[in-house]
């Protein structure tokens, strides 16, 4: 997670600390824990010229589909 979160701050310019606190969502944290993020991820290419604007759409269907699930 601390990886993914670097890459996060990086592309933001801003603090590993300050992405997982204001800009990532909670709900993609605790996917990306227990690897359920990757089902939706590997339906994105992002290779593709377009990977940005295509995964806007797929935050959105994961934040109205999923639920966090507690440990």
């Amino acid at each position: 997670m601390v990886d993914a979160l670097d890459c996060v701050a990086k592309t933001l310019g801003n603090t590993r600390a300050v992405c997982k606190s204001h800009y990532v969502h909670p709900l993609i944290l605790s996917m990306y824990e227990d690897t359920r993020l990757n089902n939706y991820l590997k339906k994105l290419d992002a290779t593709s010229a377009d990977a940005i604007s295509k995964t806007e759409p797929l935050l959105l269907k994961i934040l109205k589909k999923e639920t966090i699930q507690s440990k």
